[in-house]
């Protein structure tokens, strides 16, 4: 569950005060953090989550392509440029043959 009582529920623990009361929300959320970090979760950043999981890179489908201008930041093959600062995509880094419609 992606609600706070549910995560709480989830991971066996009681709700502590008044649900959407900010400070009680706040300490039940430590609570929850507490509790993934004694068992060893990885807090990082999400956006590295598939990199963390699966290998830097691993989530890229053919076609896809890195943006140079934004550190290698992931694009999917249709776009004709970088989702995050609008670069174009680079002249040898063209969408696959299976998607003729995209243009490069």
């Amino acid at each position: 569950s992606t609600s706070l009582r549910g995560m709480l529920q989830a991971l066996g623990l009681e709700p502590e005060g008044r649900a959407h009361s900010g400070i009680d929300d706040c300490r039940n959320l430590a609570r929850v953090v507490e509790w993934l970090i004694s068992r060893g979760a990885d807090l990082g950043h999400t956006h590295r989550a598939g990199e963390m999981l699966r290998g830097r890179r691993a989530g890229l489908r053919p076609g896809d392509w890195a943006c140079e201008a934004c550190v290698e930041h992931a694009n999917f093959a249709s776009r004709a440029s970088c989702f995050r600062c609008g670069a174009a995509r680079p002249a040898g880094q063209l969408p696959p043959p299976h998607a003729p419609h995209l243009q490069p």
